[in-house]
Protein backbone atom coordinates (compact mmCIF):
# COMPACT_ATOMS: atom_id res chain seq x y z
CA UNK A 1 0.00 0.00 0.00
CA UNK A 2 3.00 2.24 0.14
CA UNK A 3 2.75 3.18 3.71
CA UNK A 4 5.59 4.46 5.41
CA UNK A 5 7.78 5.33 2.07
CA UNK A 6 9.42 8.80 2.06
CA UNK A 7 8.74 8.93 -1.62
CA UNK A 8 5.50 6.20 -3.30
CA UNK A 9 6.82 2.91 -4.58
CA UNK A 10 5.59 2.49 -8.00
CA UNK A 11 3.88 -0.88 -7.80
CA UNK A 12 4.03 -3.10 -11.35
CA UNK A 13 1.26 -5.95 -11.29
CA UNK A 14 1.84 -8.50 -13.18
CA UNK A 15 -1.53 -9.50 -15.68
CA UNK A 16 -1.80 -13.28 -14.95
CA UNK A 17 -5.38 -13.11 -15.71
CA UNK A 18 -7.78 -11.40 -18.25
CA UNK A 19 -9.09 -8.34 -18.52
CA UNK A 20 -11.46 -6.96 -16.51
CA UNK A 21 -10.45 -9.42 -13.41
CA UNK A 22 -7.09 -7.30 -13.06
CA UNK A 23 -7.96 -4.25 -14.70
CA UNK A 24 -6.61 -1.31 -13.43
CA UNK A 25 -9.15 -0.03 -11.66
CA UNK A 26 -10.41 -2.96 -10.41
CA UNK A 27 -6.69 -3.44 -8.86
CA UNK A 28 -7.15 0.00 -7.19
CA UNK A 29 -10.35 -0.22 -5.52
CA UNK A 30 -8.74 -3.42 -3.58
CA UNK A 31 -6.03 -1.47 -2.35
CA UNK A 32 -8.17 1.35 -1.35
CA UNK A 33 -10.50 -1.33 0.38
CA UNK A 34 -7.73 -2.73 2.14
CA UNK A 35 -6.56 0.40 3.48
CA UNK A 36 -10.21 1.47 4.81
CA UNK A 37 -9.15 -2.22 6.89
CA UNK A 38 -6.03 -0.77 8.15
CA UNK A 39 -7.25 2.08 9.32
CA UNK A 40 -10.46 0.82 10.60
CA UNK A 41 -8.57 -1.72 12.91
CA UNK A 42 -6.05 0.48 14.00
CA UNK A 43 -3.08 -1.43 11.73
CA UNK A 44 -1.63 1.53 10.28
CA UNK A 45 -0.42 2.49 14.03
CA UNK A 46 2.18 5.74 14.26
CA UNK A 47 5.53 6.06 12.67
CA UNK A 48 8.67 5.49 14.72
CA UNK A 49 10.08 9.21 15.83
CA UNK A 50 6.69 10.77 14.43
CA UNK A 51 3.94 13.12 16.44
CA UNK A 52 0.71 11.09 14.42
CA UNK A 53 -0.58 8.27 12.84
CA UNK A 54 0.28 6.90 9.12
CA UNK A 55 -2.67 7.66 6.79
CA UNK A 56 -3.28 5.24 4.08
CA UNK A 57 -2.62 6.71 0.46
CA UNK A 58 -5.54 7.96 -1.32
CA UNK A 59 -7.46 6.99 -5.00
CA UNK A 60 -5.14 9.41 -6.82
CA UNK A 61 -1.81 8.10 -5.02
CA UNK A 62 -2.64 4.55 -5.78
CA UNK A 63 -3.50 5.29 -9.47
CA UNK A 64 -0.50 6.98 -10.33
CA UNK A 65 1.14 4.30 -9.04
CA UNK A 66 0.16 1.46 -10.48
CA UNK A 67 1.32 -0.10 -13.36
CA UNK A 68 -0.84 -3.22 -14.33
CA UNK A 69 1.15 -4.91 -16.91
CA UNK A 70 0.06 -7.34 -19.34
CA UNK A 71 2.80 -8.69 -21.64
CA UNK A 72 3.51 -11.93 -19.64
CA UNK A 73 0.26 -13.45 -19.74
CA UNK A 74 0.73 -15.50 -23.08
CA UNK A 75 -2.27 -17.35 -24.10
CA UNK A 76 -4.08 -16.60 -20.71
CA UNK A 77 -5.19 -17.74 -17.03
CA UNK A 78 -3.22 -20.43 -16.23
CA UNK A 79 -0.62 -21.20 -19.38
CA UNK A 80 2.44 -21.87 -19.21
CA UNK A 81 4.99 -19.29 -21.07
CA UNK A 82 8.60 -19.44 -22.16
CA UNK A 83 9.05 -16.37 -20.09
CA UNK A 84 7.96 -18.19 -17.04
CA UNK A 85 10.11 -21.14 -17.40
CA UNK A 86 12.78 -18.96 -18.20
CA UNK A 87 12.39 -17.85 -14.93
CA UNK A 88 11.83 -20.80 -12.56
CA UNK A 89 15.11 -21.76 -13.99
CA UNK A 90 16.92 -18.56 -13.06
CA UNK A 91 15.17 -17.90 -10.08
CA UNK A 92 15.88 -21.55 -8.71
CA UNK A 93 19.53 -21.49 -9.84
CA UNK A 94 20.03 -17.89 -7.97
CA UNK A 95 18.55 -19.18 -4.64
CA UNK A 96 15.26 -17.52 -4.91
CA UNK A 97 11.97 -18.66 -4.36
CA UNK A 98 9.99 -21.25 -6.13
CA UNK A 99 7.72 -20.03 -8.77
CA UNK A 100 4.94 -22.13 -10.59
CA UNK A 101 4.53 -22.15 -14.19
CA UNK A 102 1.08 -20.90 -14.18
CA UNK A 103 1.30 -17.84 -12.23
CA UNK A 104 4.18 -16.83 -9.96
CA UNK A 105 6.40 -17.65 -13.36
CA UNK A 106 5.03 -14.97 -15.09
CA UNK A 107 5.67 -12.28 -12.93
CA UNK A 108 9.09 -13.73 -11.90
CA UNK A 109 9.38 -13.01 -15.77
CA UNK A 110 8.53 -9.36 -15.50
CA UNK A 111 10.60 -9.09 -12.21
CA UNK A 112 13.51 -10.16 -14.29
CA UNK A 113 13.15 -8.03 -17.47
CA UNK A 114 12.52 -4.61 -15.24
CA UNK A 115 16.10 -5.99 -13.44
CA UNK A 116 17.73 -6.78 -16.61
CA UNK A 117 16.50 -2.92 -18.15
CA UNK A 118 17.66 -1.01 -15.14
CA UNK A 119 14.66 -0.21 -13.53
CA UNK A 120 14.87 2.88 -11.31
CA UNK A 121 15.06 2.52 -7.90
CA UNK A 122 15.28 -0.89 -5.76
CA UNK A 123 13.13 -3.78 -6.72
CA UNK A 124 11.19 -6.24 -4.49
CA UNK A 125 9.43 -9.28 -5.98
CA UNK A 126 6.18 -10.29 -4.00
CA UNK A 127 4.11 -13.15 -4.78
CA UNK A 128 0.86 -13.36 -3.26
CA UNK A 129 0.21 -16.31 -4.33
CA UNK A 130 0.45 -18.37 -0.91
CA UNK A 131 0.64 -17.43 2.83
CA UNK A 132 1.82 -21.24 3.53
CA UNK A 133 5.52 -21.97 5.35
CA UNK A 134 8.41 -22.81 2.59
CA UNK A 135 9.21 -26.31 2.10
CA UNK A 136 12.16 -27.54 3.76
CA UNK A 137 13.75 -27.39 0.29
CA UNK A 138 13.87 -23.92 0.44
CA UNK A 139 15.50 -23.63 2.91
CA UNK A 140 18.86 -22.06 1.42
CA UNK A 141 22.15 -22.65 2.52
CA UNK A 142 25.45 -20.40 1.78
CA UNK A 143 24.98 -18.87 -1.76
CA UNK A 144 21.34 -20.42 -2.36
CA UNK A 145 23.05 -23.84 -1.65
CA UNK A 146 19.97 -26.45 -0.38
CA UNK A 147 17.19 -25.76 -3.14
CA UNK A 148 15.53 -28.78 -4.93
CA UNK A 149 16.86 -28.06 -8.25
CA UNK A 150 15.07 -31.29 -9.43
CA UNK A 151 12.62 -28.89 -11.13
CA UNK A 152 15.24 -28.03 -13.36
CA UNK A 153 14.87 -31.57 -15.43
CA UNK A 154 11.64 -30.65 -16.33
CA UNK A 155 12.09 -27.14 -18.14
CA UNK A 156 13.61 -28.78 -21.33
CA UNK A 157 10.19 -30.93 -21.64
CA UNK A 158 7.67 -28.37 -20.96
CA UNK A 159 9.61 -25.58 -23.58
CA UNK A 160 9.37 -28.94 -26.38
CA UNK A 161 5.63 -28.67 -25.38
CA UNK A 162 5.37 -25.27 -25.71
CA UNK A 163 7.23 -25.11 -28.97
CA UNK A 164 5.30 -27.88 -30.38
CA UNK A 165 1.84 -26.19 -29.70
Amino acid sequence: LGLGFRVPPRVVAVRVTPWPVTSHARIVQLALRAAELMERYGALGSAQGSTGSLSAPGRAELEAGLHVDGRYLGLGYGRVTPGGLDAIARFTLDGGPPLDTGYSGKSGAAFLDLARDAAEGPLLFWATKSSAALPPAFEAGPSGLGRDRSVLRDLPRMRAFLEAG
